[in-house]
């Protein structure tokens, strides 16, 4: 019944899967010489300006009806909301308290329960629907459109698209945040594009930008991911000033703990989309400097030994690990090399690599899975389950301590 374009708050689906599907998209029209334009929406108070009525209605028509609508709507009509102060006196120290009268919420749903996200999902599940000149990604309220066409006919699907959100945020009484509301044309290297052109929603201006936060990662118009790589080496940096400062004044296991829980943890997110641009030295340059960090080692002490001794993956092998995992997870929506043909070949069950004609698409999180898995030992392809993939996979990759992707591919392991 939930859209398949919302990523919010469902079994098997996350940040992750919604940035993978964005992100192919976008690899997929600038492979097929399409124009990629990428609308960011921000909802003010999303989930406290949910309308009551137009909720009920709406769970009406998904078939929730009698008494279950009626227990729904008892559920969400009549509640109030109060607020209370409290002051303590500076001369006697008693605290006193002042309570406002109770006011009756009208609209929002119940936050911190367990029906109100997924009364948010079905508040917002149709918008897919209405919007039929662009691919629509949702994570709850994080609303996004890419809208891909030749220069013809870009401008004219822009207009609709923004028409139909601007009639569905009508219709649905929720507000643009427009100061965090962004497009961007996506682009290859060297490409020109003309972004003057003024965008508005709801007689709002919205900002063309160069790049944006999208799902805690920053995405930018030629998907170099620099300035992703920049902000998140900041934070990697201070995380190593932290672990410095308490290696004098405790264990090793608490030091990793903090490693895995600071470091490893911002490290991780998104590395499957990000792990391949051409400013990947600069976070492994400071993973070697945490790792040395920890063990009390000297910076020009080799650090592969001390990747083994600690359990860590480096930072190539923790790419190709994430990369692994999210196409260990769709391997049953790829195709394989005997879809092609009938014929017996020893590669006859490995995954069938998409045409493509950019380089941008062959390094994609797509593209390299597949010739990963392909690489992979057969124990490891087929693995009974998926916690045996990751195990197995893991073991291998902290064994062999790759410090690049080449290498691992050259490796002959399979």
């Amino acid at each position: 019944m939930i859209s398949q374009s919302q990523h919010g708050f469902l079994r098997g689906k996350s940040t992750l899967t919604a940035l993978s599907d964005f992100l192919q998209d976008i690899l997929h029209g600038l492979d097929n010489k399409e124009n990629s334009f990428g609308i960011f929406c921000d909802l003010s108070k999303a989930f406290d300006s949910v309308n009551h009525s137009i909720l009920l209605n709406k769970l009406y028509r998904y078939g929730i009806r009698g008494k279950s609508l009626s227990w729904l709507e008892s559920y969400l009509l009549n509640r109030t909301q109060i607020v209370e102060i409290s002051h303590t006196d500076e001369n006697t120290g008693l605290i006193t308290k002042s309570i406002s009268s109770p006011v009756k919420l009208k609209v929002g749903v119940p936050q911190g329960s367990v029906l109100g996200p997924l009364m948010f999902l079905i508040y917002i599940n149709d918008l897919p629907q209405h919007i039929t000149q662009g691919n629509t990604i949702l994570y709850a309220d994080d609303t996004n459109v890419l809208i891909k066409s030749d220069m013809a006919n870009l401008q004219q699907k822009i207009d609709t698209t923004v028409s139909q959100l601007e009639n569905w945020f009508q219709h649905n009484k929720l507000k643009l945040n427009s100061e965090k509301t962004k497009y961007i044309y996506f682009h290859k290297k060297r490409q020109t594009i003309n972004a003057t052109q003024k965008l508005s929603i709801l007689n709002k201006e919205i900002t063309c930008s160069q790049f944006t936060k999208f799902l805690g990662v920053i995405l930018d118009e030629e998907l170099k991911w620099k300035e992703h790589i920049d902000i998140l080496c900041g934070k990697l940096s201070s995380t190593i000033f932290l672990i410095r400062s308490l290696v004098p004044i405790v264990n090793r296991n608490t030091i990793l703990t903090v490693y895995h829980a600071m470091f490893e943890s911002q490290l991780r997110y998104g590395l499957a989309f990000w792990g391949y641009s051409p400013n990947r030295q600069k976070p492994f340059l400071l993973q070697k400097q945490a790792i040395r960090t920890i063990t009390g080692m000297s910076r020009r002490t080799s650090c592969k030994r001390l990747f083994r001794e600690l359990n860590i993956l480096t930072f190539p092998s923790l790419y190709i690990y994430e990369v692994l995992l999210l196409t260990y997870n769709n391997t049953d929506h790829l195709k394989r090399n005997y879809n092609k043909h009938e014929h017996y070949t020893r590669h006859n069950q490995d995954l069938s690599l998409p045409y493509h004609k950019t380089t941008m698409f062959s390094k994609s999180q797509l593209y390299m899975g597949i010739k990963f898995y392909n690489d992979l030992p057969v124990n490891i392809k087929h693995a009974k389950d998926k916690n045996t993939f990751k195990s197995l996979l893991r073991k291998l990759l902290i064994e062999k301590c790759f410090y690049s992707v080449e290498e691992f591919s050259q490796s002959g392991i399979s």
